[in-house]
Order: structure tokens, then C-alpha cells, then sequence
């Protein structure tokens, strides 16, 4: 008899995880997606009108792939109730939570 495969319980979280960041993006692509068609003049635009388009709704883009990924990797931290000083070492209560707005490489994100 062969040996019977051991099954994670993390690892069946961090699949499922991925799977619903990878659903989450996708949502989003398709709703960037809708942004470009809509912001299409024409229905067979020349290739410099295509592009122009494409350049114009990039970063919109690029910052809701990068919202995602924080969302998704980041939300055990947006829960943590204390956290330690690297310099010192005392105990830190989390503040309230507030919404922010982040300036990133790739544009303003919101932090929830």
C-alpha cells in the first residue's frame, strides 16, 4: 500500500487564501477593464488611442493589484492588539483603527 498523503491545516488556509486574493484581483481587473472600454472613443481605435488609453488608466491599475495584495497579506496586522518597541522592547497598545491614505512607488492606496 502506498503512503497516504498528510494534509495541512495551514496549508489548506494559505490555498484558500490565495485562491480568494487571486479572485479579489481578478474583480478588480475586470472592473479596470470596464474603465477602459468605457473610456474607448471608438470602436476600432488606431493604436496610438489604444495605448494612450491604456497609459492614462495604468496607475488606477497598478494601485488596485497593490490595495489587494496589502489587503490579503497585511490582515492579520490590521487585528493585532499590542506590539513590541524595537527599541525598547515595552509593549504597545494598537491605537483606534482610522482609514489612511498611503503614498506608494505606485501611487495612493488605502490602508483601512
Amino acid at each position: 500500500m502506498g503512503q497516504a498523503a498528510v494534509i495541512s491545516l495551514e496549508d489548506l488556509r494559505e490555498a484558500r487564501n490565495r485562491a480568494e486574493l487571486r479572485q479579489k484581483l481578478h474583480e478588480r481587473f475586470d472592473q479596470w477593464l470596464d474603465k477602459m472600454e468605457e473610456a474607448m472613443d471608438e470602436p476600432q481605435p488606431t493604436l496610438a488611442q489604444l495605448t494612450e488609453v491604456v497609459f492614462r488608466l495604468r496607475q488606477e491599475l497598478t494601485q488596485s493589484v497593490t490595495e489587494g495584495f496589502v489587503e490579503s497579506r497585511y490582515a492579520a496586522e490590521k487585528e493585532r492588539e499590542v506590539a513590541f518597541c524595537p527599541g525598547c522592547g515595552r509593549q504597545l497598545r494598537a491605537r483606534p483603527k482610522v482609514e489612511r491614505m498611503v503614498e506608494t512607488m505606485v501611487g495612493a492606496i488605502l490602508l483601512e
